[in-house]
């Protein structure tokens, strides 16, 4: 069962409530056991390259993100709203419109940030260029994510 909860609550009277309402119910079977610690693989950076005879290169950057376990962690959605002006808004994102719009050298391009359940998610700059234009697209997909870390956004705060 999930439960899902909007508006403006106040997160521990509605636990309680739920506390409350849910006390009479009774368990069947064994108890569901928690997801196991993680994944014991690390990425190890560097370049991967797998020789296919194809006319485009498919590219992936990134690295490892966050969880939502930390839900409380005020970065997530600071996170999602930076790679929405990175990558993540489609035609308004500023790599998709450095690669794909002004230079032309991929049909889509953009970037993800997604936010593990249980695990960390990832973040990734992904485009698909022909052969010859593969390493010119990183050049511009990196030197977006490098203006975006010198230059802070502006906010509300």
């Amino acid at each position: 069962m999930i439960i899902a909860v909007s508006g403006d609550v106040n997160t521990r009277d509605v636990l309680a409530n739920l506390e409350r309402r849910f006390a009479d119910w009774k368990t069947s079977g064994p108890a569901v056991p928690w997801p196991p610690t993680g994944p014991t693989f690390t990425p190890k950076p560097g370049l991967y390259h797998v020789e296919k005879d194809i006319p485009q290169g498919k590219v992936y950057i990134g690295q490892l993100g966050t969880r939502w376990d930390r839900w409380d962690n005020p970065d997530n959605f600071a996170l999602m709203v930076m790679n929405d002006i990175l990558g993540g808004g489609g035609f308004t994102s500023r790599i998709t419109k450095k690669v794909r719009s002004d230079e032309g050298l991929a049909y889509s391009a953009g970037s993800r940030f997604s936010i593990g359940t249980y695990w960390p998610g990832d973040f990734r700059v992904s485009y698909q260029s022909k052969n010859e234009t593969v390493a010119l697209a990183a050049k511009y997909s990196l030197a977006e994510i490098d203006k975006l870390r010198a230059r802070r956004l502006p906010t509300t705060r």
